[in-house]
């Protein structure tokens, strides 16, 4: 599936062109950006989002 670059949150991702696409229906269903929707799937997977002058995303905790 081709892929393209997206940057979300100063943070660079490689998505698939169908997911992105959905993430579009999706951001409109919501009345929301593309990279609301990304940055919040993220921070669903992987925990909070800090933007100290690094971008990095901080683990949350497991439980």
């Amino acid at each position: 599936m081709p892929k393209t670059k997206r940057k979300v949150e100063g943070v660079s991702i490689t998505v698939p062109i169908g997911v992105i696409k959905k993430v579009r229906e999706l951001a409109q269903e919501e009345r929301r950006s593309v990279s609301q929707i990304i940055s919040l799937a993220l921070e669903e997977q992987y925990g909070t989002y800090s933007d100290d002058g690094v971008d990095e995303v901080i683990r949350g905790e497991q439980g």
